[in-house]
């Protein structure tokens, strides 16, 4: 990229900052003036950011230093290429921290170069107190674990917090709804403080939702937010980190579109200064170790929460299969029949060792798997063995000769009727008449038993409704593909809405309506840009595209990007 691409486009400007007391709740505000050179022209608004706390913790709110706004926007203005300006000072010892290391570091590996520019002062007299947050996750109850009653008091919690700065949001929590999501877990940490023993600080903003802000890749900036808000009563503030070892295959290369657990080590430090540390927890250890240390412990074992689909543990998404089979091969499983329904997961174990069995290369279950295997678990051996017998499948049929296709059949056919995965390569193999007889009734045959598991899945649960719809579509089995893909439809899904869009298009369980495939499919694109190039595609082979096209305009911000606050600022001509 030029000198010239790697300008500023535009710029933040903190106008002032203030605190006020609204209902019993004290608040610091910031005006802030946004301006951009980008998309249609040049551009100017201002938005009121606020964090707020209860009234009795007003007095620890900062007002007279830009310190925490200028951090919760630094990830923002990075990526999108905003300078920031502030009229408020900031500390001396954070600013040359931003100046020295983070901006050389992350323009360095970043797309734009922006600056900072600010007043500064000295900082502020830190204060006495020892918080973290408290969302009942693995990563926040290993850290309350270690440090709640640590042997050296001066590192001891003193407080715990629980923070909405964008965590709650309804991408994330979809199916529950974020605000749901927010109350129950702030009643779950509420109970859980309660048998800690510590003060529990309940604080709000508004700065997600008035900066759209991706939680995904601006959670520390975020977090770091929160607790520079009230750097009055900090003296260290824990970060969890959350459950990689990030320290030891550190680097920023990336950094901008990854998750800013990948670059902590750096950003946490860098952001820690004589006057707040701001320390983060468990950055070398696995979600499995952090697991292992707090399945023990009476808090964790009664209000343990992960969850990113229910209100309670689900035991169906990702991270409560994660936590099942870890406590699992842990030997733990047993201690947390309160927060998980273990009898559903005993029910359906076979399910989970598949997933453990699929995330072993990916990192997300490879010490789960090693476990099990090591202890000889009968079923892990089992969905080992018919992995490997798929791949040795798949292995022969690259070779695509007659003696190899006879091999790679002979290798999967005990298996059969037995997991989907063996089904799948004999119908591949009855279709093409490779190494069977070509037999299209066979290869329906195996598809029917694939059918049967992801119906009997879907039934009890787990995610598994795409792959129903895309085998029964496969299959053409018309008449049940709007039941199936009905349930997500209601969450405005838009792998949902794609499916159907492709349904109306072609007129298989619905009445054909291109019409209607184009606004669908449009919809689905416009949330996730993989359906961006069939929408284009429905819209070659309609003469009506030319009047379709305002449904997504040539200058659509389609990139997951690396803040949706770039829609805003880059693409004023979406719609």
């Amino acid at each position: 990229m030029d000198e010239d691409g790697r300008k500023a486009t535009g710029a933040f400007r903190i106008a002032r900052i203030w605190y006020a007391e609204v209902g019993g709740r004290a608040r610091v505000a910031c005006d802030l003036a946004i301006s951009s050179n980008g998309g249609s022209g040049h551009s100017e608004e201002t938005k009121t950011l606020f964090f707020e706390v209860p009234g009795e913790y007003g007095k620890y709110l900062v007002w007279e230093r830009c310190d925490a706004f200028v951090v919760l926007l630094l990830h923002t203005a990075l990526a999108a290429g905003y300078d920031i300006r502030s009229d408020v000072p900031m500390s001396s010892d954070l600013y040359h921290n931003i100046a020295e290391y983070v901006l050389p570091s992350l323009t360095k590996n970043g797309p734009f170069d922006i600056r900072v520019e600010a007043e500064t002062a000295p900082p502020l007299e830190r204060g006495n107190g020892i918080g973290t947050g408290l969302s009942c996750g693995v990563d926040s109850l290993h850290a309350v674990h270690k440090y709640s009653a640590y042997p050296i008091e001066e590192f001891r919690l003193t407080h715990l917090c629980i923070n909405d700065v964008g965590a709650f949001n309804d991408s994330l929590y979809w199916k529950a709804g974020g605000a749901n999501v927010r109350d129950n877990t702030y009643r779950r940490a509420r109970a859980a403080a309660e048998d800690i023993g510590l003060p529990l600080i309940e604080t709000s903003s508004n700065v997600a939702k008035a900066l759209r802000l991706n939680h995904f890749l601006t959670n520390s900036f975020s977090s770091a937010f929160a607790a520079l808000c009230m750097k009055k009563l900090w003296r260290r503030y824990y970060y969890a980190s959350d459950g990689r070892d990030s320290l030891s295959e550190f680097s920023l290369k990336g950094w901008c579109g990854s998750k800013p657990s990948t670059y902590e080590p750096f950003l946490l430090r860098a952001l820690s200064t004589p006057s707040f540390e701001l320390m983060p927890v468990g950055e070398t250890e696995s979600e499995t170790e952090k697991i292992a240390e707090i399945a023990d412990y009476d808090i964790a074992r009664r209000h343990l929460y992960s969850c990113t689909w229910d209100l309670d543990n689900c035991c169906v998404c990702k991270k409560c299969i994660r936590n099942l089979t870890a406590l699992d091969a842990l030997g733990k499983l047993d201690g947390f029949s309160e927060p998980y329904d273990l009898g559903y997961y005993r029910k359906h174990r076979w399910y989970y060792m598949w997933k453990v069995y699929e995330g072993r290369d990916d990192g997300s279950s490879a010490e789960v798997y090693d476990m099990l295997m090591e202890k000889g678990d009968p079923q892990m051996q089992e969905v080992s063995d018919i992995a490997e017998a798929v791949e040795e499948f798949d292995r022969l049929w690259e070779e695509d000769t007659a003696e190899a296709d006879k091999k790679a059949v002979a290798r999967i056919r005990p298996y059969l009727n037995r997991a989907k995965k063996p089904n799948f390569r004999m119908a591949r193999a009855y279709e093409a008449g490779r190494g069977v007889k070509k037999s299209h009734a066979k290869a329906t045959e195996c598809l029917e038993y694939c059918l049967s598991e992801y119906k009997a899945e879907t039934e009890a649960g787990f995610q598994s409704v795409y792959q129903l719809f895309d085998l029964q579509w496969r299959l053409r089995r018309d008449d049940e593909l709007l039941a199936t893909i009905e349930p997500m439809l209601e969450y405005n899904r838009p792998e949902a809405k794609a499916r159907l869009a492709r349904m109306y298009a072609k007129g298989r369980g619905v009445e054909r309506d291109p019409s209607k495939a184009r606004e669908l499919m449009c919809e689905a694109a416009k949330r996730k840009p993989l359906y961006r190039s069939e929408y284009e595609k429905m819209l070659k082979e309609s003469e009506e595209g030319s009047r379709d096209r305002p449904f997504i305009s040539s200058g659509t911000h389609f990139s997951l990007g690396y803040s949706p606050i770039l829609s805003t600022m880059t693409s004023r001509s979406s719609p």
